[in-house]
């Protein structure tokens, strides 16, 4: 388990390799704003925070807002992202660099963000687990997977097998959803999307997110939507 954490860590620590194309976590974002409105959220918690972009938008109406990484550059980026658009916020905001199994809170949260995390940690089970401990009933929980039954998700597990010294998680839909409906949680939402093709990385992020908003929108393309994002409520 400690040589997974060491390779997620690593691999993360390289923030470029993440964060050179901006287009995934702008789509997500888009996503995100649309599904939960941040107004109902006075708790917030962000599990693999990366560059803190994607807590932006529920910042200002909160009171309380923890970002965690395993990553401490990512979690350097993401303090300077958030003061740099709320300075004046900053005092209501924690940093946890670690593994999201070892954070504590003493109040639970009116939601929780992980998205880009489930690849990537030692035990999903366990994950949800916590998960379910840390949110206030009828919290809100928003996860994001690529599903490991779309033909486009095993060539990238393939690939990514051949670079990198871990191995990422394989997640079915029918196989979380076991896991969540065990720890209290149910499904109240959903919308599918995708990453570029292959090749499509030379594309400016302008481009990409056109594309993947005219796709998204085609009800006849929908067979290559292979990335799922999950509003899951504690019951």
């Amino acid at each position: 388990m400690e040589t997974e954490k060491r390779g997620v860590k690593d691999f993360f620590d390289q923030t470029g390799l993440y964060l050179h194309k901006r287009f995934g976590i702008q789509l997500r974002r888009e996503i995100i704003k649309k599904l939960v409105p941040a107004t109902a959220y006075k708790r917030v918690l962000d599990v693999g925070c990366g560059d803190g972009t994607l807590s932006l938008d529920f910042i200002e109406k909160a009171d309380h807002v923890a970002m965690i990484d395993l990553s401490d550059n990512m979690l350097i980026l993401a303090r300077q992202n958030i003061r740099y658009h709320f300075p004046e916020e900053d005092n209501k905001i924690i940093y946890f660099n670690g593994d999201f199994i070892s954070f504590e809170e003493n109040n639970p949260f009116d939601l929780i963000l992980l998205i880009g995390v489930l690849a990537h940690v030692p035990d999903i089970g366990e994950t949800f687990m916590k998960v379910s401990s840390l949110l206030k009933p009828n919290g809100v929980v928003v996860i994001q997977f690529s599903d490991s039954n779309h033909l486009l998700i095993r060539l990238r597990l393939w690939l990514h097998r051949r670079k990198s010294k871990y191995e990422l998680n394989k997640i079915t839909k029918g196989n979380l959803e076991v896991i969540y409906n065990q720890n209290n949680l149910k499904c109240i939402g959903e919308k599918k999307f995708n990453f570029p093709f292959f090749g499509m990385k030379y594309f400016s992020d302008r481009s990409l997110l056109t594309f993947q908003h005219w796709m998204m929108k085609k009800k006849w393309l929908s067979f290559l939507l292979s990335d799922v994002l999950l509003i899951l409520e504690k019951k």
